[in-house]
């Protein structure tokens, strides 16, 4: 029950953090939306004031390649705040679990999940020769592709392939 609470508690907190750093981003977002009319308005006025000239429009359109610098540094800032308080958070919440360590084909399930479900099935070190899958299917079928049921099966057959193999170590 501790750890409920104190994942209740945790994510409460970074639920309010993300609210403020949301809200932070919003404000600066719209002070740089004024400015960006501010300076359109401006330039636009003196274009229009003379009738002989039409004003110098390249010096708007560096004005505002200015503020859309402005508006890339926000966004990569803000993108940056929001992966620094879900990292924090993530970190926070196992700590509350106590970071609990996992052993046996856990462990082995787990680093041989993350291995595989990053690379295409055709990349799989798994020898090429003989029936590998389930229901006889052949290494040649991995250039054809594998979908819902069928890439199921070929990733538990994987995990339970390399699970014997590294308890045979």
């Amino acid at each position: 029950m501790d750890i409920l609470t104190s994942n209740n508690t945790t994510t409460r907190k970074f639920t309010i953090a993300l609210q403020e750093s949301n809200d932070k981003w919003n404000s600066l977002r719209k002070l740089l939306r004024d400015k960006i009319a501010q300076t359109a308005r401006q330039q636009a006025s003196r274009m229009l004031e003379d009738d002989e000239d039409i004003g110098n429009p390249a010096q708007m359109c560096e004005e505002l390649s200015v503020l859309r610098l402005e508006y890339t540094e926000i966004t990569v800032q803000e993108k940056e705040d929001k992966e620094k308080i879900m990292k924090d958070y993530t970190d926070e919440t196992i700590s509350n679990m106590g970071n609990p360590s996992l052993k046996g084909d856990d462990a082995i399930k787990l680093r041989i999940y993350e291995k595989y479900i990053q690379l295409p099935m055709t990349s799989w070190d798994l020898p090429k020769s003989g029936v590998l899958w389930p229901r006889s299917w052949h290494w040649g079928h991995v250039q054809s592709p594998a979908t819902g049921p069928l890439w199921l099966d070929n990733i538990r057959h994987t995990i339970n392939t390399k699970i014997v193999e590294e308890k045979a170590k």
